[in-house]
């Protein structure tokens, strides 16, 4: 599933699990960059579940560097 997300896009891959989520940030600046959401009850999540995490995400992306926190730690 490909979402943009505030001008970004993502690609959205569930895993057989139905619960677990790879989203990597394909208009970002660092190749193959994301993260992963997972529901603890084994349920599958809406496409506006999906939003608010990619939003939550970019939210704490630092600009001037591209990633969350210090990229070299």
């Amino acid at each position: 599933m490909q979402l943009t997300i505030d001008g970004e896009l993502f690609t959205v891959t569930q895993r057989d699990d139905g619960a677990s989520y790879d989203f990597t940030w394909d208009s970002g600046p660092r190749d193959s960059y994301g993260f992963t959401v997972a529901r603890s009850d084994g349920a599958a999540m809406s496409t506006s579940d999906l939003e608010r995490h990619a939003r939550s995400f970019l939210a704490q992306v630092d600009p001037s560097t591209g990633f969350i926190g210090d990229p070299d730690s």
